[in-house]
């Protein structure tokens, strides 16, 4: 069963274009109604009316991100915030974006926490959430889980030559020069010939994967009793990975309220490599509790020899209490856990994200809360100032 995310409808609003020679970009107010209903239309986010912005010309996509970047660095330090970050990506694309999925995404490009976003970062943000939109609209999983891969700006075809920059003489653009015929099919057999060497980078590329994983292999075992010691101290902490998985921004979003209610009982988490081709086990040991006699639930991800995914999950025997049936939508995370549906994303987050650091999902709330006091605390300091400085002017009077 999928992690169902209620999926956002598509609304006109904010739109970028690119302006091609001899063309004049419309206006918001004029043009044909039905152009507003293309690739650039905006989903209904959370933006407020001061976050739109005007309509911005670019000949190139490269310049089309600079500019988003930079109207979002307010402070021009090179870096944005997560709040900034949203802001340029919604003036990118022009599809509504979430402070939650931007979040989820920098988790999954490994970007530390405090999150402060380079142009470059930004840029495989803008070219990860185009292709989750456009190749996993109807999927139930959250844009940032659901996509397979994070591509880059490379990954952009271009079906002509690049157009030319607009110049302007007054208001009138001034011509540019058409490419040729021969230059065109110079280009074109360059392509052909680059894609050849691409070619050979990938199969160095597959060398280095089976490398890496022989690697990858070789220290999970070694590493496999530190992580039973830790295990073994954590039991200590009370309801400890019921918090690490609810406050994972990807993980969490995959659960609802009864799912939190069912994890209240959670003793133990594990993840154990069971073979030599990346396969491994999600295991969750519970205590006695009203919605299940399972104590043990596991879901194991093996490759076979062709590459081919295999899953396979324990059964779960659900009391009368729980009140599940076929047709129930409850527990999203447990049903995703004991179902063989060939979606590894949400198990190779937490395999590889939230298994190698548990403590630090653990603490994120706390985090936040202590953030969150300071700055409060630094508020009041400044009207406390502010008062003072009021009163001694009122004294010299």
């Amino acid at each position: 069963m999928k992690a169902k995310i209620s999926s956002q409808e598509l609304s006109p609003g904010l739109r970028m274009e690119t302006v091609q020679e001899d063309d004049e970009p419309l206006g918001r107010d004029g043009g044909d109604e039905h152009e507003s209903d293309d690739e650039f239309g905006q989903f209904d986010s959370d933006l407020s009316d001061d976050d739109v912005g005007e309509t911005v010309e670019v000949d190139d996509p490269m310049e089309l991100l600079w500019t988003s970047f930079s109207q979002a660095d307010k402070e021009s330090r090179g870096l944005l915030s997560v709040a900034q970050t949203r802001l340029g990506v919604v003036n990118a694309l022009g599809i509504g974006v979430t402070t939650g999925e931007i979040t989820a995404a920098l988790v999954g490009f490994k970007v530390p926490h405090p999150f402060n976003v380079s142009f470059d970062v930004f840029a495989d943000l803008v070219a990860f959430f185009r292709k989750g939109d456009e190749d996993n609209q109807d999927d139930g999983l959250p844009r940032a889980v659901a996509a397979n891969s994070m591509p880059a700006l490379k990954g952009i075809v271009m079906t002509g030559p690049p157009s030319p920059k607009r110049q302007r003489t007054g208001d009138k653009p001034a011509e540019a020069n058409e490419s040729t015929k021969e230059e065109l099919e110079q280009i074109q057999k360059v392509i052909e010939s680059v894609q050849k060497v691409e070619e050979e980078l990938d199969q160095v590329n597959e060398e280095q994967a089976k490398e890496i994983l022989a690697i990858e292999t070789k220290y999970n075992a070694k590493k496999r009793p530190t992580y039973v010691k830790r295990n073994k101290l954590l039991v200590d902490i009370p309801k400890f990975w019921k918090q690490a998985l609810v406050n994972h921004p990807l993980i969490g979003n995959c659960m609802d309220e009864d799912d939190e209610k069912v994890l209240e009982f959670l003793e133990t988490f594990d993840v154990q490599f069971v073979d030599d081709n990346g396969g491994y086990k999600l295991e969750m040991t519970f205590k006695e509790n009203p919605f299940f006699t399972t104590t043990t639930l596991w879901k194991q991800f093996k490759f076979t020899d062709d590459d081919e995914l295999d899953v396979k999950a324990s059964e779960i025997s659900w009391k009368d209490e729980a009140g599940v049936t076929e047709e129930s939508e409850k527990f999203n995370f447990i049903q995703w856990f004991i179902s063989t549906e060939s979606e590894h994303e949400i198990a190779d987050i937490i395999k590889d994200d939230l298994w190698k650091n548990p403590v630090m999902f653990y603490m994120m709330d706390e985090d936040e809360e202590e953030e969150e006091e300071e700055e409060e605390e630094e508020g009041e300091g400044e009207e406390n100032e502010d008062g003072d400085e009021e009163v001694e002017g009122e004294d010299k009077e």
